[in-house]
């Protein structure tokens, strides 16, 4: 039978230590799931949760291909379908330093929103020191 030194034992507790403190797991980021409709659950900042208003929620149509894509602003009617207005705004995914960002621009601004998490039913994007969270209508 082979005894382990404490010196030993101590490096390889010190090597486990350190693997398990600094691996961060990775946010789930599924770009296929992307194109859709999306309503916003609510806003968070400093955890400290914002939920919209009751009324007649607005949702956020993205369509999504490659690399680039467009996001409107609709709103459901009772019969099961989405009024939405003409103005889109055009975005282009980028991928830096490991992260996802959705770079928008317009004739007036231009600003960029990070993926945070995206999966089939739940999108989760960084903009200006808030998280906003979307789930599927």
């Amino acid at each position: 039978m082979i005894q382990l030194q404490p010196i030993q034992i101590f490096f390889k507790t010190a090597i486990l230590f350190l693997f398990v403190v600094g691996c961060e797991p990775t946010p789930l980021i599924e770009l296929q799931h992307l194109s859709g409709y999306w309503e916003i659950a609510y806003v968070e900042q400093n955890g400290e949760q914002f939920i919209p208003k009751v009324g007649q929620p607005l949702y956020d149509f993205y369509y999504f291909d490659q690399t680039e894509g467009i996001r409107k602003k609709v709103a459901p009617k009772f019969d099961g379908s989405y009024q939405t207005s003409d103005d889109q705004t055009s975005f282009e995914l980028q991928q830096k330093e490991g992260r996802y960002l959705l770079q928008f621009k317009t004739p007036w601004d231009t600003w960029s929103e990070q993926i945070v998490y995206l999966d089939s039913t739940k999108l989760v994007l960084f903009h200006l020191n808030y998280n906003y969270h979307y789930i599927r209508p």
